[in-house]
């Protein structure tokens, strides 16, 4: 139930982002063989327009330091990616005449470059462990009331001398009680989509 919330949710609030990418990717060209190699340039061109209002909305809804993270993370797999500078070198060849120069050092090779923190592999992950923290924190602050409830049913069961009985059993319909006249649902959903404004 809560995940066909979330993606009801979801698609509310993506809404106005998918116009905006619709509108920015501009006509797609009728072409009647549609892996001709006309018809996929229009494709990836209305991609490559269409992706900079999804760019716009990741980076404003995903916190800056787990860009970061991604972005150092991101820029160390590509220096791994390269060829190892550490690697052993080969067998030494056999010693010179001495009047013979030394071969100059190979040129150092130039650093990787960084990693934009605007680039998809970046906000991608980024938003979605942003997404996964504010789950977190929604979660917590549902379980907190719930959790003084569980403790003061099982304190009073405790002090009535009804040890065998669970508290679960009594303290579940007063945290339905308690959600249903807080207007749960209605302050869940609009926290959630208040954090998309």
């Amino acid at each position: 139930m809560i995940t066909g919330l979330s993606f009801v949710l979801t698609l509310f609030v993506m809404a106005p982002v998918v116009e905006r990418m619709y509108q920015a990717s501009g006509n797609i060209a009728n072409t009647r063989d549609i892996f001709s190699e006309a018809s996929v340039k229009s494709l990836f061109d209305a991609a490559q327009n269409g992706k900079e209002p999804l760019r716009k909305f990741l980076a404003r809804h995903s916190h800056p330091k787990d860009r970061t993270l991604f972005m150092e993370l991101a820029a160390r797999l590509e220096r791994q990616q390269e060829p190892d500078a550490t690697a052993p070198a080969p067998p030494p060849a056999p010693a010179a005449p001495p009047l013979a120069q030394a071969a100059p050092p190979p040129p150092a090779t130039p650093p990787p470059p960084l990693v934009d923190k605007e680039d998809f592999r970046v906000l991608i992950p980024s938003f979605v462990t942003s997404e996964l923290k504010n789950a977190f924190q929604i979660g917590f602050l549902i379980f907190v009331p719930f959790l003084i409830i569980d403790m003061v049913v099982a304190n009073v069961l405790l002090s009535m001398g009804m040890s065998m009985l669970s508290p679960s059993v009594i303290s579940l319909p007063f945290k339905l009680l308690l959600f249903v006249l807080v207007d749960g649902w209605y302050l869940v959903v609009r926290g959630l989509v208040l954090s998309y404004a």
